[in-house]
């Protein structure tokens, strides 16, 4: 084993090539850095944009990092989607206010866009949001249930979802003294 960090480090991401670990500081603000994985000195990639990091990802090239994160008391409400460049941390893209439930993503096989469960459809599907904008399109058509989680396969050419039916059920507990 070998010690890459000494500090916080929060949602680390390993590069494709597996050269670097990119991890991000908890203190404010934020700094997105990257440390060789042989050891050696953190360098800061870039500036957390506002507000707190949730989830930081690599693309399927290796070349790009997208993350969210959100300004104020409620993560819910207020978050916005961050994609830069991995090799300097130039911004490309921000996306403000997506679908709630975008802040836990994946990078679609093309790394074009972002997947992600929704909270507005009570995440019954698995949705797409593209970097180059527009509105996000849903890749399931499940109908009822629940996504709990999904992957692409390697190949990008089949998407594995968790999904069920949900119920919930109300029971009373009598005689507990």
């Amino acid at each position: 084993s070998r010690i890459l960090s000494r500090g916080p480090a929060k949602t680390p991401t390993c590069s494709l090539q597996g050269d670097a670990v990119f991890y991000v500081t908890p203190d404010q603000p934020q700094q997105v850095m990257r440390v060789p994985i042989d050891g050696g000195d953190p360098v800061a990639v870039a500036k957390v944009q506002a507000g707190v990091l949730v989830t930081l990802r690599i693309s399927p090239d290796g070349n790009f990092l997208a993350y969210t994160f959100y300004t104020g008391s409620n993560a819910m409400r207020h978050f916005s989607l961050a994609v830069l460049h991995a090799s300097d941390g130039s911004l490309l893209h921000i996306i403000d206010e997506p679908k709630l439930g975008a802040w836990n993503f994946y990078w679609s096989p093309d790394g074009k866009a972002l997947d992600y469960l929704s909270a507005e459809d009570e995440f019954a599907d698995v949705w797409e949001q593209p970097l180059a904008g527009g509105q996000p399109t849903r890749m399931t058509h499940f109908g009822s249930g629940e996504v709990s989680d999904f992957h692409w396969s390697r190949d990008g050419k089949r998407l594995l979802a968790v999904w069920g039916p949900t119920s919930d059920d109300v029971v009373l507990l009598s005689g507990l003294e």
